[in-house]
């Protein structure tokens, strides 16, 4: 009796896992082919723009709670820098956002938050891209600092120049 445990322990254990190898089965689809995992910092910072972005949308007053008292958003834009009151003006003609690429770095007190910001107006059949990094403060979770730019101004910059060195 002894040796049928010890028999089958062995079988699941150690011969179990190779099955799927040899019947062909696949328990998980092959690295590189979109799997990805998410650190703590990203899913948190993630949710919390992502409530930010949603109470603008809903014209609701609780996002004021995740901005911090001297927030500010600097970009290059033709009007550089926003206040509070301004940028959540601005932002409540959107219609719809959509949030990709998040990178997350810690920083003492401080999370930098890198992030694509794809953003709809009411007419608009296009996506706007900003490549946005936010500077949130971790013992407050507040917003402090949002610094924007369009990605097509990015992309811009990166194409080489004709000039010769």
């Amino acid at each position: 009796m002894l040796k049928k445990i010890v028999f089958t322990c062995f079988y699941l254990l150690l011969l179990m896992p190779l099955k799927p190898v040899y019947s062909q089965e696949r328990l998980l689809a092959p690295l590189g082919m979109g799997q990805s995992t998410v650190t703590r910092e990203v899913a948190e910072y993630t949710s919390l723009e992502q409530a930010l972005m949603a109470t603008i949308l809903d014209q609701e007053n609780k996002s004021i709670a995740l901005l911090a008292d001297d927030f500010e958003v600097w970009s290059n834009n033709a009007h550089d820098w926003q206040s509070k009151a301004d940028w959540i003006k601005f932002e409540k003609q959107d219609t719809a956002f959509n949030i990709k690429n998040v990178s997350v770095r810690i920083m003492d007190d401080f999370a930098v938050v890198q992030f694509l910001l794809q953003t709809k107006r009411p007419n608009d059949h296009q996506w706007h891209n900003q490549i946005v990094v936010d500077i949130w403060r971790q013992s407050t979770h507040q917003l402090a600092v949002r610094y924007a730019t369009d990605s097509s101004a990015f992309q811009n910059s990166l194409k080489p120049d004709n000039r010769r060195f």
